[in-house]
């Protein structure tokens, strides 16, 4: 069950409107709020605007894809010691005693975006407060993958094999990905009041604006370092 897939849904189905369609929008917000809350590895205990490190286990953050069914682990499970978490798509593998993530070992801003946006849209559709609570505490998240310094900046993609150590930050920078920010954090700044998402905003359309290439007449993918157009 893809994050991304997912947080579409939730548009499609307020979009539609009905009783019943709003009713399924809420049962994916609320595995998002949970799944934010109840990860293998990462703790959300920090606030919205508290700054948080995107490789250490503070602040709400959404895997690209979890395993479809039960939101989570059956009694007994306690991976890490812990209780209740949102099951990853995998296999245990007896022989060797490890379980086997297929696939999505990685945590990515575009995502986490997209999550953001679909949770403030059922905000904007119920008031529900911990809708709003949680996009903002997943783009504080992605705030930790800003990038201030060199030629083009934006947000960057993400974290690599969050689990396995060591982790270790991507260096690149994605086209698509910075759209999903523009979009996530332009809707929070327009229901908080507060400015620093729309700067925050302009800050990642600005890396789109720069991946134009007039030559070729369309966006390139993104970056491969702060310094490189890829």
């Amino acid at each position: 069950a893809f994050t991304y897939d997912n947080a579409l849904a939730v548009l499609a189905f307020l979009a539609e409107g009905s009783t019943d369609s709003v009713r399924r929008a809420r049962l994916i917000g609320d595995a998002f709020v949970a799944a934010t809350q109840h990860d293998v590895t990462f703790n959300d205990n920090r606030e919205c605007h508290e700054p948080v490190s995107p490789l250490t286990d503070d602040g709400a953050r959404l895997r690209s894809a979890y395993a479809a069914g039960d939101i989570e682990l059956p009694n007994g499970w306690t991976p890490n010691g812990r209780s209740r978490t949102v099951p990853f798509p995998g296999f245990y593998h007896e022989a060797t005693e490890t379980f086997f993530v297929v696939e999505q070992n990685a945590v990515d801003t575009g995502n986490n975006a997209w999550a953001a946006i679909a949770l403030l849209a059922l905000y904007q559709r119920t008031l529900e407060p911990s809708y709003l609570e949680t996009a903002c505490r997943i783009g504080n998240f992605i705030r930790s993958f800003r990038v201030d310094a060199g030629t083009y900046q934006g947000f960057t993609g993400g974290v690599n094999y969050p689990d396995a150590g060591p982790p270790s930050l991507r260096p690149w920078a994605s086209s698509e990905h910075n759209i999903d920010i523009y979009a996530a954090f332009s809707r929070l700044g327009q229901i908080t009041g507060d400015p620093q998402w729309q700067e925050d905003a302009e800050h990642a359309r600005q890396l789109v604006e720069d991946m134009w290439d007039l030559s070729r007449s369309c966006y390139l993918a993104g970056t491969t370092d702060p310094g490189t157009r890829n």
